[in-house]
C-alpha cells in the first residue's frame, strides 16, 4: 500500500501547481497497482479501481504531507508545514470519498510550492534564477505535467501566448540549468523541438548541451545515411523567415548544406562580404530558435570533384551591408 499512496504523491507532485482531479487521482492509482504487478511478473491488464479500495485509500490520501484540497479556488485542508488544522479541514477529514465528491465536485489536491519545488528543482527553495521569472516556471511546470511525452516549443508558445522568440529564451535559460533536453519532431508538417523534463528524457535525436546534466556535448549528431555527403547541414527546428524559410521548407528532408543553401539564396560561395552576411544571419536564427547547425565529419568524403566554377556569383554584384545583419540581401 505504501508504494500505491507515495506514486500517488509523487505524481501529484508532477501535476504542479495545476494540481489533479479525484479521477486523476484514482488513474494514479491504477498507475502504481500495474507497475507493482509487472514487478511481479503478473498481468498488468487486470488492475481494477472499485468503490471498496478507493474507501479505503482515501484517508491515507487525504493525510499525505505537503499536500492541499482544494475546492472553487478556496483551501479546504492543508497538510503543508506549520498549517493550521481549522474546522473546515476537520470536517474534511471526517467525510468518506464518496461524501466529499458529492459535497465538492470540482475538488482538487495539489502539492505545495515547497514540494513542488523539491521535485522539479531537487530543493525545497527551487531554483532562484528560474523563479524570479514567472514564464520560466510557468514552462516547466507544463514540461513536468507532460512527463514522457514532452511539449513541442510551438505548442509551448501557443498556450502561453508567447512570442516564439521569447519561448526559445525561456527554454534556453532553463536548459542551462540542466533541468530539461530536447530532441527534433513534427508538428503541422513543420520541424520543431521537442522539450521534456531530463528526468523523463530517453535516446533524444539531439544530445544534451555541453555542461548538463545527463551529456559531455561531445557526442555525434546522427545523421540519416542518404545524406552522408553533407559536410554541414541546417536542420530547420521552428518556423523560418523570408527566403530561407521557403528554401529549408521546400528541402526534402528539411536540411541542406551550407553551400547549397547560400547558392539557393543567391549568395556568392566566394565572395567574402556574401559569406559572413550570410553566417550572421544563420547565427541569428540559430539564437532564436529557428535553425540548429549541425558539423558533420566525413572521413571518406571524395572532394576530388570540387571546382571553385561550380559555384558563379549572382547575375548581379550583390551590395551586401557588413554592419546589419537582419536585412534582407
Amino acid at each position: 500500500m505504501d508504494d500505491i499512496i507515495q506514486t500517488v504523491k509523487l505524481e501529484v507532485t508532477l501535476d504542479c501547481e495545476q494540481g489533479s482531479s479525484l479521477s486523476k487521482i484514482w488513474s494514479y492509482v491504477e498507475l502504481a497497482q500495474r507497475r507493482l504487478l509487472q514487478q511481479h511478473g503478473l498481468d498488468p491488464e487486470s488492475v481494477t479501481i472499485d468503490d471498496a479500495l478507493k474507501r479505503y485509500l482515501w484517508p491515507y490520501i487525504t493525510r499525505l504531507s505537503e499536500m492541499m484540497f482544494i475546492d472553487a479556488g478556496s483551501t479546504i485542508h492543508d497538510t503543508s508545514a506549520n498549517a493550521v488544522v481549522s474546522d473546515a479541514a476537520r470536517d474534511f477529514l471526517s467525510l468518506s470519498v464518496d461524501e466529499a465528491e458529492s459535497r465538492f465536485p470540482a475538488l482538487i489536491m495539489r502539492a505545495s510550492r515547497r514540494a513542488i519545488n523539491k521535485e522539479i528543482f531537487g530543493r525545497e527553495e527551487g531554483n532562484e534564477k528560474l523563479l524570479r521569472s514567472a514564464n520560466s516556471y510557468k514552462l516547466i511546470q507544463e514540461l513536468s505535467r507532460a512527463r514522457e511525452k514532452g511539449v513541442t516549443q510551438v505548442q509551448l508558445s501557443k498556450t502561453f501566448e508567447l512570442d516564439p522568440r521569447s519561448t526559445f529564451h525561456f527554454l534556453k535559460n532553463i536548459d542551462r540549468e540542466g533541468l530539461i533536453s530536447k530532441s527534433v519532431t513534427f508538428d503541422s508538417g513543420n520541424t520543431t523541438n521537442l522539450w521534456v523534463l531530463r528526468r523523463f528524457a530517453t535516446d533524444r535525436s539531439i544530445p544534451a548541451e555541453k555542461g548538463a546534466a545527463g551529456g559531455s556535448g561531445n557526442e555525434p549528431t546522427p545523421v540519416p545515411d542518404e545524406n552522408s555527403s553533407m559536410l554541414t547541414a541546417f536542420l530547420v527546428s521552428n518556423d523560418l523567415r523570408r527566403r530561407a524559410s521557403d528554401i529549408l521548407e521546400a528541402a526534402a528532408p528539411r536540411f541542406m548544406p551550407e553551400t547549397d543553401l547560400m547558392d539557393a539564396l543567391k549568395l556568392d560561395l566566394w565572395n567574402t562580404r556574401h559569406r559572413k552576411y550570410f553566417h550572421r544571419v544563420i547565427r541569428d536564427l540559430s539564437e532564436n530558435g529557428c535553425v540548429e547547425k549541425a558539423q558533420l565529419q566525413l572521413p571518406d568524403a571524395d572532394l576530388s570533384g570540387f571546382r571553385r566554377d561550380m559555384y558563379q556569383p549572382a547575375a548581379e554584384p550583390m551590395d551586401v551591408d557588413e554592419g546589419s545583419a537582419n536585412e534582407e540581401p
